[in-house]
């Protein structure tokens, strides 16, 4: 006896999350090119880059999700 599969259930997050972790994401990212355009000094450079660094992967990360996607 053979069992009929059945379709798999996608289910996917309403775009709105992700356009609020997009807006985060970019704040936090611009905020951190800001602090590094302005005179510091070595701590507060190396934590501008991990802001923007991390946060532009939040960013990069969010505008991937709300690409469509084929089904």
């Amino acid at each position: 006896m053979s069992k009929v599969l059945e379709p798999l259930l996608v289910l996917t997050p309403r775009p709105w999350k992700w356009l609020r972790v997009l807006l985060v994401c970019a704040f936090f990212t611009a905020g951190g090119a800001w602090i590094l355009q302005r005179e510091n000094d070595g701590f507060d450079r190396v934590m501008a880059w991990g802001c923007v660094v991390l946060f532009g992967l939040g960013t990069l990360l969010a505008v991937l999700q709300l690409l469509p996607t084929k089904n």
